[in-house]
């Protein structure tokens, strides 16, 4: 038992668990809109967010003392491995790909920059994580969708994942500085919640504008959608500051995997 939770504290604190999650948004852009699922960009972003989230979370630690670099090993070579993978895989992109997720490597590490401003530093994270899964997934080479359903693409997917932040945001509220200014710090626990409800409501009415427009929707889709968000809500629901890092790190971060496991069982796509 005690090897098993080893094991699973690693995969969350290598940050393969966020690269899975960020995967399965890339893969759910595709089936919902019957994209080419070419495993060339799935890859390079799963490389990159993990990549990305270890710079982030761990450069601080790492620059200090040569005895965390051995505590921080293994986190060490899964971060160099990927930025090995990242770049493998960026080379093989067309160029109008490589340039957008340049832009979104620079809007990543602006990040640290805007923690002081947290409620700029949440929708920051899941416009970043947008963009990369519902914006840049439709590669021009591969699709002839239309502009007007790629952003309502990117909307409805900004709205989930600004929703999925809040947890992140209320499990922190006791341990950031108070000049952090995140939203449960400036509105409270209770209206923080209901501004989540809030944009899940808005998330799911862009489902219903999306099947107007959107020539590869199913009912199938808005079904999963609808689940999705009552499974967020209810993640919410149960958020509090006294919750433990795995409420958050490993079934928060679960939910877009469960999406994507509902697609490709429910979906009637592959």
């Amino acid at each position: 038992m005690k090897i098993l939770k080893q094991i699973l504290d690693f995969y969350i604190k290598s940050s393969l668990h966020v690269g899975f999650a960020v995967l399965s948004l890339v893969y759910i852009t595709a089936f919902s809109n019957d994209l080419c699922k070419h495993i060339i960009y799935p890859c390079c972003v799963f490389c990159g967010t993990v990549f990305g989230y270890n710079v982030l979370k761990y450069f601080e630690v790492l620059t200090k003392k040569t005895i965390v670099l051995r505590k921080y090993f293994c986190i060490v070579l899964v971060t160099i491995i990927t930025l090995v993978g990242f770049l493998f895989f960026l080379n093989r992109l067309i160029t109008i790909v490589k340039v957008q997720l340049m832009l979104a490597g620079i809007m990543v590490f602006i990040y640290p920059f805007l923690r002081k401003f947290g409620i700029i530093k949440m929708f920051l994270v899941a416009f970043v994580v947008a963009f990369i899964t519902a914006f840049i997934s439709f590669n021009p080479k591969y699709t002839s969708v239309s502009w007007l359903v790629i952003c309502l693409a990117f909307a409805q997917r900004f709205f989930i994942l600004s929703a999925l932040m809040l947890p992140f945001e209320i499990a922190d509220a006791k341990e950031d500085a108070k000049y952090f200014d995140t939203l449960p710090q400036k509105f409270g626990l209770v209206r923080t919640k209901y501004f989540g409800y809030f944009l899940l409501v808005v998330f799911l009415i862009f489902d219903i504008v999306n099947s107007i427009y959107n020539s590869n929707f199913r009912m199938q889709f808005f079904l999963i959608d609808i689940a999705i968000a009552i499974v967020t809500a209810v993640f919410i629901f149960y958020s509090n500051e006294n919750r433990s890092q795995y409420y958050t790190s490993f079934w928060v971060e679960s939910v877009p995997i469960f999406w994507l496991a509902l697609f490709l069982i429910f979906g009637q796509v592959l």
